[in-house]
């Protein structure tokens, strides 16, 4: 799973979509997200992964901080265990304010 880096201006929103490569089809899974400590990025905290979606997509809204910033990405089970896909979600999409 990856994301292309993507440059925003402060206080903006953008629709992110993030290509999937998913092998684990047990169940559906939970895509969880977190942004750099201190960037200021608005993300939600968490999406449902269907089971058969090429692609998820969320949205990122840019706060007043300047800087390039990550937002790291897991995939886990609805449960919180970690799926066999957690290794190819370790990817990141990054979001860079200006």
């Amino acid at each position: 799973m990856k994301a292309d880096a993507i440059e925003m201006q402060k206080g903006e929103r953008r629709v992110v979509a993030v290509e999937l490569i998913r092998t684990d089809l047990d169940s559906r899974l939970v895509m969880r997200f977190k942004p750099t400590d201190g960037s200021n990025l608005t993300i939600p905290a968490s999406a449902r992964w269907p089971r058969l979606a090429k692609n998820i997509q969320f949205e990122i809204v840019a706060g007043n901080t300047t800087g390039d910033f990550v937002v790291q990405l897991s995939a886990q089970h609805p449960d919180g265990t970690p799926s066999r896909d957690e290794a190819a979600a370790r990817q990141e999409a990054v979001s860079r304010s200006r």
